[in-house]
């Protein structure tokens, strides 16, 4: 008699028992084999704390470095003085405080970005009143104005409201909105006037606005920064004092145009002649045209 001992456990045995079965026969009871489940590891809870992190470095980014972004933000923001309502609202103040009986009403009032005809960009306080459109040349560092510009309603021609366009600069162009408003005929400046940096509104009888850095970068969203916000304002003020003017028997149309001339609104794209741009570029991009904060100093 020959005895054959197997060094096999009695579970494997049991769990090699059905793979000589024939297909379809079922095994005995009792004898299945049971598979073993693997068990997961526990899920541990999470404070609100740490998911928050978690989600956070999902984005991509950490908590404190978003703080710091948007720190950074608020002082690239805070930079500008134009930023402070209060600057804003005791700069509106001393302008009132030299007006005469006639511009005593203030319809609306905005900081703005003037273009000039050497496409530089200059921070203005534009007030509207019955009568004018007052351009504003107001020091935010010292509190004082240095400048007042007069555009009478009753003379303005057209009010262009569009995209900037350049047709000859190669250097530097200009991308968003802005609000054209003309006073007199362009086709007679001269060529002394058009290329000098400081010539003046009766030789230059049009001038350009567009929102402030602060929006066009969006660091501030504030209406009174928006051009966009300007537009019918100026276009009811225009045709008021146009209706006052013919009701009293006075000239709408200014000297240089002709009486027939009738006021113009129109959506179109607002044309610079810079041929170059090197110092539009140079202007421009430095902010020089802007009253800020840097650090000791301001200008």
């Amino acid at each position: 008699i020959t005895v054959t001992l197997s060094t096999k456990d009695p579970g494997s045995r049991m769990a090699e028992q059905p793979q000589d079965r024939e297909d379809g026969e079922q095994p005995p009871p009792g004898l299945e084999a049971t598979p073993q489940a693997e068990q997961e590891p526990p899920v541990l809870p999470q404070s609100p704390g740490s998911r928050d992190q978690q989600t956070q470095t999902e984005r991509g980014g950490s908590p404190e470095a978003e703080t710091e972004a948007r720190a950074q933000a608020d002082l690239a923001c805070h930079t500008y003085l134009a930023s402070d309502t209060n600057l804003i609202d005791a700069a509106i103040n001393a302008v009132k405080a030299r007006l005469g009986e006639r511009d005593s009403v203030i319809r609306n009032a905005w900081v703005l970005t003037e273009i000039d005809h050497w496409d530089w960009e200059k921070e203005r306080l534009v007030l509207l009143t019955n009568s004018n459109l007052i351009v504003v040349k107001y020091n935010f560092v010292r509190s004082v104005v240095q400048e007042l510009k007069f555009i009478p309603l009753k003379h303005v021609l057209s009010l262009t409201y569009g995209d900037f366009k350049y047709t000859s600069s190669i250097v530097y162009s200009r991308i968003g909105k802005g609000i054209k408003i003309c006073w007199g005929r362009e086709d007679l400046v001269g060529f002394s006037a058009r290329w000098n940096p400081f010539s003046t509104t009766t030789q230059i009888p049009y001038t350009i606005f567009a929102s402030h850095v602060l929006v066009r970068k969006g660091k501030l969203d504030d209406p009174r920064l928006l051009v966009d916000d300007a537009v019918y304002d100026i276009e009811q003020a225009v045709q008021d004092a146009k209706r006052a003017a013919v009701s009293s028997g006075q000239q709408t149309a200014p000297p240089s145009a002709e009486a027939t001339e009738e006021f113009r609104i129109q959506e179109a794209e607002i044309v610079c002649d810079t041929y170059f741009g090197f110092t539009a570029l140079l202007h421009n991009r430095s902010n020089l045209g802007f009253f800020k904060r840097t650090g000791l100093a301001s200008w």
